[in-house]
């Protein structure tokens, strides 16, 4: 539901329980925020919570129950013309079923959601009606391309888009990839044009053209919208696979070589020469997988890249970039927002003329702006990684004094510092939550709970609740839902989280940790959610000044698989 531009109420809650089987169920039709028929702007629940206050409570039970029989409603019939949004729900055949990504099909594409399951996924509700399909925000790609580039002649055929992906086949690809690639790629997308895609980029807003070959054009290349050759667009061009399986290492890694080349705000990557133009890859990869919540993925790629000494023996022989200098980078400082704030920095700091980069950096300019980005001089590191030959700490100290505002090697003031400032953020809400779940507690038309087990923290559900808040207190929405449309179950899914049972709850306007626990008290569903049976919990809050409500918060409760 849409937010007021502003709104004079203290405090604001939903709540959200799910299990894996029905994340999607219990959402079906909903309202812009996620929430059941009961949540709305002016609902009051039984504790007699103020009217300005949000309500909502979506329960089931198990990753394994059964879901309820559908009601079909007045849902629309699948159509393969139709142009879908995520979350939109069909009904095909007697089931329903929800779509996981927006896309628009080309005729004969044989999609119906049984046989798509990456596209579709199997639902039970269908209440209220589902709204026809909101405009495209991006006018509908060509129907055909002719490649007229390196030695490639081929006349393609657009096979799926959505506002974030096009897919174009030559006549050798099966038509059927598109159903992993185009829900796979567009998910992909999304997430590097998110983290990337900061003001001054070609990433946010930019559709991703990408170009399949099948038996020919040994592996891939890609171009920018700043390259003529492939009409200005930001494209993937991949080749030689058979893209009936899956090939997610060759389709993630050359999107991760488009990232590199926008994400500095200006044409190219000036740390290009350094990282021997592919050695950073592996980092977006792995990255991305756990970002996607593909855990198993990740795991595969993180022993694999781990165990790859460089081929060529660059910058020494046995460097390990991966295991010694990519990974404990991204494990250590923050993942992808390590990555981000280096070509932040790079955009801000390094030389540039018009929209290009002036120059290229050195070894001792890459040290120092990663070690601003890290908060930490990584000297030491890339000594262990690298070793640090003479001429390289000569680099390292002149970029000291040619960048001095990086020569402290801290990153800039993120404008909402975390956890709002609170120093005791994460002791705090242990002690209270634990509090009430021993004492046992009143949920109203919830029930009666017993005392509890106390709950542990867990990081990978505080990065999921984290990234929740901040992003609503940047801009300045209420809802379980994420602006790219995902749901909080998807969201620690992708912070590496399996998870066998789990609650969501959300406020804004409390000024303290102790304030927003009594609040969700008072609330029968939060209470409920709060006192569950779960084992591992997690707080976070964020702020932003320009927004309505000031402080968001967002606690997420589970219990592993």
């Amino acid at each position: 539901m849409p937010m007021p531009s502003r709104i004079p109420a203290r405090f604001l809650a939903l709540s959200l329980v799910v299990s894996l089987a029905a994340a999607l169920a219990g959402c079906g039709g909903g309202g812009a925020d996620g929430s059941s028929a009961t949540a709305g702007a002016q609902q009051q629940d039984d504790s007699g919570a103020p009217a300005t206050e949000r309500i909502s409570a979506i329960r089931a039970e198990s990753p394994d129950a059964a879901a309820p029989a559908a009601d079909t409603g007045d849902c629309p019939l699948w159509s393969g013309q139709g142009r879908y949004r995520a979350g939109d729900v069909v009904r095909w055949q007697g089931s329903l079923y929800t779509a996981r990504v927006p896309h628009v099909l080309a005729a004969g594409l044989d999609a119906a959601p049984p046989l798509a399951p990456e596209l579709w996924q199997a639902t039970a509700y269908c209440s209220p009606p589902v709204a026809q399909a909101a405009a495209a925000a991006l006018p509908a790609p060509p129907a055909t391309w002719k490649e007229n580039w390196l030695e490639h002649r081929d006349s393609l055929q657009l096979v799926a888009h959505n506002d974030s992906v096009a897919l174009y086949f030559d006549p050798a690809v099966p038509a059927d990839s598109a159903k992993w690639l185009l829900p796979y790629l567009t998910r992909l997308w999304q997430y590097q044009q998110k983290t990337y895609g900061g003001s001054g980029t070609r990433l946010a807003g930019d559709r991703l053209y990408v170009v399949l070959h099948q038996g020919k054009y040994f592996g891939g290349h890609h171009a920018t919208v700043h390259d003529r050759s492939h009409g200005g667009r930001n494209v993937i061009d991949l080749g030689a696979h058979d893209w009936s399986a899956a090939q997610y290492d060759v389709a993630t890694r050359t999107a991760a070589r488009l990232v590199e080349a926008l994400a500095g705000g200006h044409r190219g990557q000036p740390a290009a020469r350094v990282l021997a133009r592919n050695r950073a890859l592996p980092f977006y990869v792995y990255d991305s997988y756990v970002a996607l919540g593909m855990a198993d993925e990740a795991a595969r790629y993180q022993k694999a890249a781990a165990a790859v000494a460089d081929e060529n023996g660059y910058p020494r022989a046995g460097a390990h970039w991966f295991r010694d200098w990519l990974h404990p980078l991204w494990r250590d400082h923050g993942g992808a927002r390590v990555m981000a704030r280096f070509h932040a920095l790079l955009k801000q700091h390094f030389p540039h003329e018009g929209d290009s980069y002036s120059r290229e950096m050195n070894w001792g300019e890459y040290i120092l702006f990663m070690s601003a980005a890290a908060g930490q001089d990584l000297k030491p590191l890339a000594t262990t990684a690298f070793g640090w030959p003479a001429e390289r700490d000569a680099q390292y100290q002149q970029a000291r004094t040619d960048f001095p505002a990086l020569a402290g090697s801290q990153p800039p003031e993120p404008p909402n510092p975390p956890g709002c400032k609170l120093a005791s953020l994460q002791a705090d809400a242990l002690r209270l939550i634990n509090q009430r779940r021993a004492a046992g507690a009143s949920c109203g038309s919830a029930g009666r709970f017993g005392p509890a087990q106390p709950l542990r923290w867990n990081t990978r559900l505080a990065a999921a609740a984290d990234g929740h808040s901040r992003d609503m207190a940047t801009h300045n929405y209420f809802s379980h839902t994420s602006r790219d449309g995902r749901s909080f179950t998807q969201r620690i899914e992708a912070a590496g989280y399996r998870w066998s049972g789990a609650a969501e709850n959300i406020a804004a306007g409390q000024d303290s940790v102790a304030a927003v626990v009594e609040a969700w008290m008072k609330s029968d569903g939060h209470c409920a959610n709060l006192m569950g049976n779960y084992q591992e919990v997690a707080l976070a809050c964020a702020e932003s000044s320009s927004s309505d409500y000031g402080r968001y918060w967002t606690m997420d409760v589970a219990s592993p698989r």
